[in-house]
């Protein structure tokens, strides 16, 4: 059985999120979800096939993503830097 095409990028998709400094709350963020070569799954608010990611917060306290990077390549991991003040709950 051939593999679909969205597990096929899900697959092979290497998102990194690259934490830059130590992490100073007691757990680090985690990716829970991830939506990649999105096409006909969801739209988002705008009616465009965007891909994603959710992001959960295992720690009580309020964390600070600013500074930090995302990427969907390992040669460039600084590829997308997160705004200052992006807070996840």
């Amino acid at each position: 059985m051939e593999p679909s095409k969205t597990h096929l990028a899900a697959g092979t998709l290497s998102l990194f999120l690259a934490i830059a400094g130590v992490l100073s709350s007691s757990a680090a963020p985690i990716i829970s979800e991830i939506l990649a070569d999105n096409e006909s799954v969801l739209r988002d608010e705008d009616g465009e096939w965007e891909d994603w990611l959710e992001l959960y917060n295992p720690d009580p306290d309020p964390y600070d993503l600013g500074g930090h990077f995302l990427t969907d390549n390992p040669d460039n991991p600084t590829k997308w830097r997160i705004p200052d003040n992006t807070i996840l709950q």
